[in-house]
């Protein structure tokens, strides 16, 4: 391993990588928040650590990490922080806020799992192409909604939904990525902000928030979806035609 010499832009790169790692103090107040039994701070922890997560690739990118500081690996850092705050940590919050079965803690091993094998994907082609292969699994956007939508579900129903969401991580599909270069990306990091945005707006008004409102806010997910077979489609189309030229 090669440590360049402490320039100012390699200091930069190491607090652009401070600010990613900074999503792990969101855990400790999540963890905490889960162990005191409070739902909405933990929930309100979860939102600041996908505020982190959504800006800390531009601000790594914006100062050139790979060049500057490339005995640190800023993509598995990101993967590692994710799978604790989007993935193990709303799974844990799940069970311990009564939203599935005592006897259903066993079952949110699947998703976990499921999440672990995702991560793990080999998938450096189509990363780098603006895609990512299985469904985008945001249990701690899923935390938002049961919260929200308190009671409105049967527990059992919930299990399910788990279930299908794990599946879903590992279908050979790709989904855009919110901070790609691909075509339909910048619609995507537009429409998830404002619809984060939309979300916590329905968080902080409650209990005076409108159910129509919850199920307007379920149009974005689905138009991610359908932006993104639009999108793969048209890439693997035009990759053949380049590959046809060549």
């Amino acid at each position: 391993m090669i440590i360049k010499p402490l320039t100012t832009n390699v200091i930069i790169s190491l607090v652009a990588h401070l600010y990613t790692s900074s999503g792990l103090l969101c855990s400790v107040m999540i963890f905490n928040s889960i162990l005191s039994d409070n739902i909405r701070t933990a929930i309100i922890w979860m939102m600041i650590s996908i505020l982190i997560d959504l800006t800390d690739g531009t601000l790594a990118r914006s100062v050139n990490v790979t060049r500057y500081t490339p005995f640190i690996d800023g993509v598995k850092m990101d993967y590692l922080v994710d799978f604790i705050n989007v993935t193990f940590l709303p799974l844990i919050l799940i069970y311990k806020a009564g939203w599935i079965p005592n006897e259903s803690i066993i079952f949110i091993s699947v998703p976990l799992i499921a999440s672990l094998f995702n991560y793990c994907l080999v998938k450096k082609k189509a990363h780098s192409a603006g895609f990512f292969q299985g469904f985008p699994a945001f249990y701690s956007i899923l935390c938002l909604y049961l919260y929200i939508l308190d009671g409105a579900f049967s527990r059992y129903l919930i299990v399910v939904l788990l279930h299908v969401v794990a599946i879903a991580e590992l279908l050979p599909i790709m989904f855009l990525r919110a901070r790609g270069a691909y075509k339909y990306s910048k619609v995507v990091n537009v429409g998830g902000t404002l619809w984060l945005i939309f979300l916590l707006a329905i968080f902080y008004t409650m209990p005076k928030y409108s159910y129509t409102l919850v199920m307007v806010s379920l149009i974005y997910p689905l138009l991610y979806v359908i932006l993104s077979i639009i999108a793969y489609h048209d890439y693997k189309n035009n990759f053949k035609v380049t590959q046809g030229i060549q």
